[in-house]
Parts: C-alpha cells; sequence; structure tokens
C-alpha cells in the first residue's frame, strides 16, 4: 500500500496541476485529497456535476470536503434532461453524459489555467469496455488512480488510513441507470426512484436498487435480501408506502 500511495503522489506531483471530476464516492475523493496533498492550492481544482442523476445530499458532501482541504469547487449545473436526444434514453445515453461532461470539465479546467483533467477512475474501471473509456480518450482524461494499480480494495484501504469519511462508503450508480433504455427519462422518474430507493434504505435495504417500468417498480434485491424483505412484519406496509411514490405495481427480483 505505501509504495502504491508513493507512486500516486509522484504521479500527481508529475502532472503539476489538475481538475478533477469530484462526486461524492470513494475514488475521486480519494484522488482529490492526495492531489491536495502533493500540489499548491491554486493548481487543484475539483469539479462537482450537479445533475438529476444524484442526491442533494451528494451535492453537499463533496462540497463540505473541499472546504475541509481548502481547495476550489466548482459545482457545475448540468442538465441533460434539456437535450432531446438524451431523454430518448438509446444506448449510447452513457457516452452522451459523460462527453458532455468532459468538456466541460475542460472548458473549467481551461478557465483556471489547469493542464491536466482527471477523474477517479480505478483498474477495475479500465479493464471492462465502458463508455467512459472511449469519452476519456476523447478528451485526455487522465486516470491516476487505475493507471498507479488502484482497485476498490486498495482505494478503500488508503481512504481509511487518511481517515476520509467515504472510505466504505457503498458503491453507486446514477439514477438515470434506473430507468431502463427505450424508456424517455423524465425528471417525475428520476425524483420517484429516489423516494422508493430513500423508503428502502430507512428499512434497512442498503443494496436495493429500483428500476422504473412506468407504472412498475421492479425491486432489485440480493437474494438473501429479498428473504429478509419478504419475512418482514411490515412488508405490507412497506409495499404499500413504495407504492405511494406513483407506481402501481412493485415487482421484487432477485439479481446477484
Amino acid at each position: 500500500m505505501d509504495s502504491k500511495f508513493e507512486t500516486l503522489k509522484a504521479y500527481l506531483k508529475d502532472l503539476s496541476s489538475n481538475a478533477i471530476a469530484l462526486s461524492s464516492g470513494v475514488d475521486s475523493t480519494l484522488l482529490t485529497k492526495v492531489a491536495s496533498m502533493v500540489l499548491p492550492n491554486d493548481k487543484v481544482v475539483a469539479v462537482t456535476f450537479q445533475t438529476p442523476g444524484i442526491g442533494k445530499e451528494d451535492i453537499e458532501d463533496a462540497k463540505n470536503f473541499c472546504k475541509s482541504i481548502r481547495i476550489k469547487h466548482v459545482i457545475e449545473e448540468f442538465n441533460l434532461l434539456n437535450d432531446e436526444e438524451f431523454v430518448k434514453n438509446r444506448e449510447d445515453r452513457c457516452l452522451q453524459c459523460k462527453r458532455n461532461m468532459y468538456r466541460s470539465l475542460r472548458l473549467i479546467a481551461d478557465s483556471f489555467g489547469i493542464k491536466y483533467i482527471a477523474d477517479g477512475s480505478i483498474v477495475e474501471d479500465i479493464q471492462v469496455e465502458r463508455p467512459a473509456r472511449k469519452a476519456q480518450s476523447e478528451y485526455s482524461v487522465v486516470t491516476p488512480l487505475a493507471d498507479c494499480g488502484f482497485d476498490k480494495k486498495s482505494v478503500r484501504e488508503l481512504a481509511q488510513k487518511l481517515g476520509l469519511p467515504n472510505a466504505y462508503k457503498p458503491a453507486f450508480s446514477c439514477f438515470i441507470s434506473r430507468i431502463p433504455y427505450g424508456y424517455k427519462i423524465t425528471r417525475q422518474k428520476i425524483e420517484r426512484v429516489k423516494a422508493a430507493e430513500k423508503i428502502l434504505m430507512s428499512s434497512g435495504f442498503f443494496n436495493a436498487r429500483v428500476v422504473d417500468y412506468e407504472t412498475t417498480a421492479v425491486i432489485e434485491l440480493p437474494g438473501k435480501f429479498k428473504k429478509k424483505l419478504e419475512k418482514n412484519k411490515a412488508f405490507e406496509s412497506l409495499i404499500e408506502e413504495l407504492k405511494s411514490t406513483g407506481y402501481l405495481i412493485i415487482d421484487i427480483n432477485n439479481f446477484e
């Protein structure tokens, strides 16, 4: 771990200046933290994209973190719901989003005189073909964590060592991913997914995903949690509470 940490610090120092795409996830938080340790404050800018696909609490977490380490933080309004092509929800939606995000990140970096743009991609992210990879290549996005051999396990270990509050925060995917391809993306759908997942989390089901099929919510849970839900004494009232978010049918599925 110590050798990876030293390699990462040297890597970031060599870059001389960085604009980092910062979510409230542990990967980009760790990258931002280490960059702030080795570069002058005016050479690190964190950029958080405020989109319908993330929660307000995530924006606040990112804001508070940047304040704690005293670096510049830009919150960029990023509403793709105004894009008629994007809301059609084709299979390239993530690529469209990443292209727009990195284009904006590059412009912000230029406005601050920052040479490089970076994100928190890790080894697992570059081992599979993902839309982000193509967009990263198009906009010359550097991936320091992945390049220095950091996987999720080593990211969490170093984050804990550095005292980051989200070291073991569960991985999270954008709420827009809860709307299957081909179904139009709307703010109403995103908000009811958020509301339904909040209900499930408050009942102790932190790994639940709500997939929005118009009037039907498919609740994806690992098998053992599905059994836990069905045995819950408040099962029926929980289902009714989920329906109160706007769904007519609640379908509980297993997933691995």
